[in-house]
């Protein structure tokens, strides 16, 4: 295992979950500073849905054409059957449990399909997630920590996508980690800590090579516009927050200054998620020494989470950026 990614695997982030990725990026590049990285060898790379616009959105979600991850760590257990494994819970359809006495998981019906709605008890601001009976989950962009690594001929650095949630073993290369989102169409960008985004011209498709050799221009903004439909200035919306954030003459602002201090927010504010991953791992245990052939003696776990029960009504949130 790659030193550097073995302390990122570490950290309480929810990797294997499919949400809040660019606060998991920044998280794992202060993470990288503290460790002692320099700031000149880091960055963050993107994976984008070409049309960026409201409508653009709408057809990639409907259409599919978006990127995906399996949720391969968990096993198909649905979220009721999870709370019926928790102990305290009553079975009841519309019932939520709160972790850790802090952490509310409610179950919720999305715009993807069934899932939950994962946050602080006492905010309403949180993340969707797909339930884990659905094989994998949609996203319309990714972000992810990336580090450049000098090549042996001396060339220039490769940049090298360090994130858990993908692989929590080697780092990958640009191309790879794009290829694992599942959407050939999608076009990555990649930045330096205190520069812009630049497109990543080794995973471009062939056709994508040939609208970049007609432009004629090298500027970095006019190349993410002739590749991105963004959305009208001043439209605030899910596709206008990510123009904003990939141009911008910085890609990651801030995070040298203090790392340590950005990395303690990050992970308070990852808390529920990585509080709602150790709970699935739980559940699937218990579900698995539940089984018929397993001991009655050996399902005697305990557990730290304090159970709740209230009655709420599904609603249709728009997917969170992930």
């Amino acid at each position: 295992m790659d030193d550097l990614l073995g302390r990122l695997v570490e950290l309480p982030l929810g990797h294997e979950l499919v949400a809040a990725c660019r606060m998991k990026a920044v998280a794992c590049v202060a993470g990288m500073l503290v460790a002692g990285e320099s700031a000149d060898s880091l960055g963050i790379a993107a994976n984008l849905v070409p049309d960026m616009s409201v409508e653009g959105m709408e057809r990639a979600y409907a259409s599919g054409q978006v990127m995906r991850r399996e949720q391969s760590a968990f096993s198909r257990s649905s979220f009721q059957t999870r709370l019926n494994h928790h102990p305290g819970v009553v079975d009841t359809e519309d019932a939520e449990v709160v972790l850790d006495g802090s952490i509310r998981v409610r179950a919720e019906q999305g715009v993807q399909g069934p899932g939950v709605h994962v946050q602080h008890v006492d905010t309403d601001n949180g993340w969707w997630l797909a339930d884990t009976t659905e094989p994998g989950q949609q996203f319309g962009n990714h972000f992810a920590a990336v580090r450049f690594h000098a090549p042996a001929d001396r060339g220039e650095p490769v940049p090298m996508v360090y994130d858990p949630g993908y692989d929590n073993q080697d780092p990958l290369t640009v191309t790879e980690w794009k290829a694992r989102q599942g959407y050939p169409d999608s076009v990555a960008a990649v930045a330096r800590l205190d520069g812009p985004y630049r497109l990543h011209l080794e995973s471009m498709s062939d056709v994508q090579r040939a609208r970049l050799a007609a432009l004629g221009t090298t500027e970095h903004n006019d190349l993410l516009r002739e590749f991105f439909r963004f959305p009208p200035e001043g439209d605030r919306s899910y596709a206008s927050d990510i123009r904003d954030l990939i141009v911008v003459e910085e890609a990651m602002p801030g995070v040298t200054d203090d790392p340590a201090a950005v990395l303690r927010a990050t992970l308070r504010e990852l808390v529920p998620l990585a509080t709602y991953e150790r709970w699935l791992h739980d559940t699937d245990a218990r579900i698995r020494l539940s089984a018929p052939s397993a001991s009655p003696a050996v399902v005697q776990a305990t557990s730290s989470t304090t159970p709740t029960r209230r009655r709420g009504g599904p609603s249709d949130r728009e997917p969170r950026e992930r």
